[in-house]
């Protein structure tokens, strides 16, 4: 019963963390997942550009290759379990604010990668705050301060680190 009670008590303070987790897949999105389709009907399919890997962890792959270094960098997603290299959702604003309250305004492409270069972060203060809005100004905010900018490190299509899965749109 202890155990149970213990259960109960860490799901309870994961979901105050996170906040509300939405269930990950539609059935529609599953049976085209399971037939390997992308949700999104494209992906990436080779060459080194920004619509490069959507959904794989930007910062460190940039790390350990060549490319430019990211302060902060990931994908917006539709759905919280899209695989990675299925391309996501474009044109949403990403705004990263930081613990001096400086906002640096990013946005998606159409791969639905976003980034900020490293060379123009220079006074980013740590920890950072995320809201991601779409065209009609809807706000979808990460309730945590976060002390890394790699966000797909986190937001994998599983969910990594009490990450409900991907960062998706409002």
């Amino acid at each position: 019963m202890q155990r149970v009670a213990l259960a109960f008590l860490a799901s309870s303070l994961l979901l105050v963390a996170c906040g509300p987790i939405t269930p990950h897949a539609s059935g529609a999105s599953a049976a085209r997942r399971a037939n390997g389709a992308c949700v999104s009907g494209s992906s990436w399919h080779g060459g080194e550009n920004s619509a490069m890997r959507p959904g794989e962890d930007c910062i460190h792959c940039h790390a350990i290759d060549e490319g430019p270094d990211f302060a902060v960098a990931g994908t917006i997603f539709t759905n919280y379990d899209e695989p990675n290299d299925c391309d996501g959702a474009g044109g949403m604003t990403i705004v990263v604010t930081d613990a001096t309250a400086h906002d640096y305004t990013l946005h998606s492409n159409a791969a639905g990668n976003f980034y900020l270069l490293a060379s123009q972060a220079s006074s980013l203060t740590w920890p950072i705050t995320v809201t991601v809005q779409d065209a009609n100004g809807t706000v979808r905010a990460m309730e945590e301060p976060q002390s890394s900018g790699a966000c797909n490190h986190c937001h994998t299509s599983a969910g990594a680190e009490g990450a409900p899965g991907r960062v998706i749109t409002p």
